[in-house]
């Protein structure tokens, strides 16, 4: 294998881990059961897969928000 070619794959290797690494990082590893008040722009639920916990995962303006799917507030939303 010439060097350029170990290069290249060991850089892919790298990229793809850090990436991965992201991924499983963007999750929610933890809720809140306070109401949000600003405007939400969308949402999604989220499964327990550890170390992501069961979620609903509200978008606004200034970011995410991981809130407890039982949470009063969050049934009304």
């Amino acid at each position: 294998m010439s060097w350029s070619l170990g290069f290249s794959l060991v850089l892919a290797l790298v990229g793809f881990s850090s990436g991965l690494d992201e991924k499983l990082n963007s999750c929610c590893q933890t809720v809140s059961s306070e109401e949000i008040t600003e405007p939400i722009l969308r949402f999604n639920s989220q499964r327990a897969s550890p170390p992501c916990v069961t979620a609903v995962v509200f978008h606004t303006e200034t970011g995410r928000y991981c809130s407890q799917l039982t949470a009063p507030w969050v049934q009304r939303k």
